[in-house]
């Protein structure tokens, strides 16, 4: 039976990273996804997209599957929402890797800043 210490090793070698800024892929998201849409994707397809701000909106079956996200509005930050209950803040023209997390909903805000 292993000890606790090495149950804990364990588990902190398969846990996933967290989501994080995308930077080399971010143009290659942009090129795919309209202005003014933010939109979840897996890969290269787009699985949703959506405009709406100044409510949370729940992702469908497809969005929640998707491994990243990117955010073509030019002035409005958009938050996404994972099943873990965490939140990120994606700023005007930046994408994100989901790392393994699972989107839930996302906020699209009018203000031009992180909170």
């Amino acid at each position: 039976m292993a000890s606790p210490g090495q149950d804990r090793a364990r588990t902190a070698a398969v846990a996933k990273p967290a989501p994080a800024p995308v930077a080399g892929s971010e143009a290659s998201l942009k090129a795919k996804c309209p202005y003014p849409y933010v939109c979840f994707t897996k890969g290269t397809a787009i699985l949703s997209k959506y405009k709406d701000a100044g409510y949370w909106q729940t992702l469908g079956p497809k969005g929640r599957t998707a491994d990243s996200a990117n955010n073509t509005r030019h002035d409005d930050v958009v938050y996404v929402r994972f099943s873990d209950a965490k939140t990120i803040c994606m700023k005007p023209g930046q994408g994100w890797a989901f790392n393994g997390a699972h989107p839930k909903q996302v906020y699209i805000s009018t203000s031009s800043k992180c909170k």
